[in-house]
């Protein structure tokens, strides 16, 4: 896919430790998780609409949030 190296993966770990997916499509959701995986993410937290992350954005406090917006 692409190369990194240890410096910028060190440089993204403290972002993407904990990151939200809002995306009612499971399967980008699932798609950006393996990503962010591979970046080095632990918590990856997957919701499929705003209501719902909303509450679970307290508990996990992301340092990145993705939201799919489909221009409603």
């Amino acid at each position: 896919m692409f190369a990194i190296d240890r410096r910028m993966l060190a440089k993204l770990e403290p972002v993407v430790r904990r990151v939200m997916i809002v995306d009612p499509n499971m399967h980008s959701a699932r798609l950006l998780t393996d990503i962010l995986k591979g970046l080095g993410a632990r918590e990856v937290a997957v919701e499929p609409d705003n209501a719902s992350a909303l509450r679970m954005v307290e508990a996990l406090e992301p340092g990145l949030i993705f939201l799919e917006r489909s221009g409603e």
